[in-house]
């Protein structure tokens, strides 16, 4: 079945200042992010990563994955069923929870497309990721939710694991911030979305990468 999500709702568009790029340095500068193939031992068996885990489980069943595949136009068109899809998780499924930053809001950030894919950054109070959509001819728009594929940027690889809602059919994640309790406003965390963003798409000499080196002030310095 082809979907295309015009009936979402409008959602009021967040206003931002702009941050000093010093700001966005120190913010990246904390980050405890993971190079590909590793775990974050301090928080491997928290409350933070069950609880994570519970809710980041795709709502579709296997079935539904397997009739629905989303037609995506515009970057405007991503952007608001995005936002007005996790806001509608933000108010069912996570505004009671701990994990949540209130002074956070959901927010995409800077999606356009990337060969055959569509590439941006996902903000919400609980979590930020690197987010893939599928375009007509991604080679993985048909597979399972859970599976996990190797995306090459010109940054590096970096593994993507596959997920699954309702409203936005196939997509594929990498964590970049969870929680997200490092964030004093919004205005810092999309300074950080849209550095991570511009870092991912720096060519830099070969060699092996992590997503704490994109974090951890090479944004920016090449």
């Amino acid at each position: 079945m082809l979907y295309s999500p015009e009936d979402t709702k409008e959602i009021t568009t967040i206003k931002l200042r702009p941050v000093p790029f010093a700001l966005t340095l120190r913010l990246r500068s904390g980050l405890k992010a993971l190079s590909k193939g590793e775990r974050n031992k301090s928080l491997s068996h928290s409350w933070f990563d069950k609880a994570l885990l519970s809710l980041s489980k795709p709502v579709m069943s296997l079935s539904q994955h397997s009739e629905l595949v989303m037609i995506w136009k515009d970057s405007e068109q991503i952007s608001h069923t995005l936002e007005t899809t996790f806001n509608e998780i933000l108010a069912k499924r996570m505004c009671a929870l701990p994990i949540v930053n209130a002074a956070l809001s959901v927010q995409a950030v800077g999606f356009n497309r990337f060969g055959e894919d569509w590439l941006g950054v996902l903000i919400t109070p609980w979590f930020m990721n690197l987010l893939l959509l599928p375009g007509p001819d991604s080679i993985w728009r048909s597979q399972q939710p859970g599976t996990k594929i190797d995306k090459h940027f010109p940054y590096g690889v970096f593994e993507f694991t596959l997920a699954g809602e309702a409203r936005i059919g196939t997509y594929a994640l990498c964590s970049l911030f969870s929680p997200m309790f490092q964030f004093e406003n919004q205005a810092a965390a999309l300074a950080t979305g849209q550095a991570a963003l511009q870092g991912l798409l720096t060519e830099v000499e070969p060699r092996g990468v992590s997503r704490r080196e994109l974090l951890h002030g090479v944004i920016g310095k090449r």
